[in-house]
């Protein structure tokens, strides 16, 4: 009954130290699927925040390039308005001398057919 008694001991201690084993390994795998998890997380945070601010900056580069683009085209803008401007001008000046030369070749046409009018009004008087 002794041996019995001593070999189920034995067997008794072996079990728990194997229960202790394998709640030590459960344990461990724990620890190291915690300690994973943990790791992708922050991974994955620090993926999340590149891409945004990749993505910020694409947007900020964009916006950069939109508003000179911009600022390109008002100048344009502003240049061909001056442009027009000076046309307007310069043809408003033209219009005015031409009405100018208009009214004075009407002042001469009409001094001219005075002339005229003077002249055969003296042959009249020479034939008479």
């Amino acid at each position: 009954g002794k041996q019995w008694y001593q070999r189920r001991v034995r067997e008794l201690s072996v079990d728990a130290l194997k229960d202790q084993f394998d709640q030590k390994r459960i344990m461990e795998l724990n620890t190291c699927k915690h300690a994973a998890r943990k790791e992708m997380e922050t991974q994955l945070a620090k993926c999340r925040k590149e891409c945004m601010d990749k993505g910020e900056l694409r947007v900020h580069e964009v916006t950069l390039s939109y508003e000179e683009q911009k600022e390109e085209l008002q100048r344009e803008m502003e240049m061909r308005d001056r442009e027009m401007k000076q046309f307007h001008t310069k043809m408003g000046n033209l219009e005015k001398l031409l009405t100018d030369k208009q009214l004075e070749l009407s002042k001469t046409r009409e001094e001219f057919d005075a002339l005229k009018k003077q002249l055969s009004e003296m042959q009249q008087t020479l034939q008479n």
